[in-house]
């Protein structure tokens, strides 16, 4: 009889133990999720965060990190699929969520649905949806819309490094392909060098340079019919016509380059300002 009550009591301690150290509970596996979160390992963060969505209701500031990290581990198609299963209107009642969300639809070239999100979100001030605009017209290369609204974005204190790179891309001057063209057509190289390439347009000045020298000499000492001479002369013409071509796309590159900074620049401005 004492054995059976000494099993009967280990059973009950056994499960009440086991109970109590269920690490896979909704507090737990928040827990690990933060813990993730804060490692920076966001990708695996955010499948614990939904395991943790999948056993109790997150507060607030987990469902924060939990879109938060879907933006950081640049998984936005996936972000933006959640935040509408959890708010099938599209809207929340927190402007940071609501924010994130259309850092989301930024990150994920959703460009066209930003202009409805800044208009019917109750919850974000006019500082955020101007922010979320402008962010759009500029990652979306619709700079000229961008710069329409400076004025405006002058007004915010949080948004001045927003201004700072309008002024940037206003006072930006492009290269002329047709330009560059011609400069090379006078002077071979002249055109890589106005796109700021000066080793290439030295490497073309001197060598369709050289091959005319060499042709020059072919033909003064055997006349028009020196093979020496035209055989020079034909590297010389390849040469400077590749170099009037070289000297366009040159000048393309180089407008190419440019644009890629101010992408980039623009993406870095935008991804410090409201983050959470």
């Amino acid at each position: 009889m004492r054995k059976n009550r000494l099993l009967l009591f280990l059973f009950v301690y056994t499960c009440n133990f086991c109970f109590a150290q269920d690490i896979f509970d909704f507090r737990h596996t928040l827990e690990f999720a933060d813990y993730l979160y804060e490692s920076g390992d966001f990708r695996y963060a955010a499948i614990e965060y939904n395991r943790a969505g999948f056993l109790q209701t997150l507060p607030v500031s987990s469902q924060v990190r939990l879109f938060q990290s879907y933006l950081y581990s640049d998984q936005f198609d996936e972000g933006i699929k959640k935040f509408v299963s959890m708010y099938p209107s599209k809207l929340s009642d927190c402007d940071t969520l609501d924010l994130i969300y259309g850092k989301l639809l930024i990150n994920g070239k959703h460009y066209n649905e930003i202009e409805w999100l800044s208009n019917h979100s109750q919850s974000i001030d006019r500082s955020q949806s101007l922010y979320l605009k402008v962010a759009s017209d500029l990652l979306s290369g619709n700079w000229e819309h961008a710069i329409l609204k400076r004025k405006e974005l002058s007004e915010s204190q949080n948004l001045a490094p927003i201004t700072l790179l309008l002024e940037e891309i206003e006072n930006t001057r492009y290269k002329s392909p047709a330009i560059g063209m011609c400069l090379s057509a006078i002077v071979p190289g002249l055109g890589k060098a106005y796109a700021g390439y000066w080793e290439e347009g030295l490497f073309s000045l001197l060598t369709v340079s050289v091959f005319a020298w060499q042709s020059f000499r072919g033909f003064q000492r055997n006349g028009t019919s020196s093979v020496y001479g035209w055989a020079y002369a034909t590297l010389s013409a390849s040469f400077y016509i590749g170099n009037l071509y070289g000297s366009f796309k040159s000048a393309r590159r180089k407008n190419y380059m440019v644009k890629q900074k101010i992408f980039k620049d623009a993406e870095h401005i935008f991804s410090n300002i409201y983050c959470y």
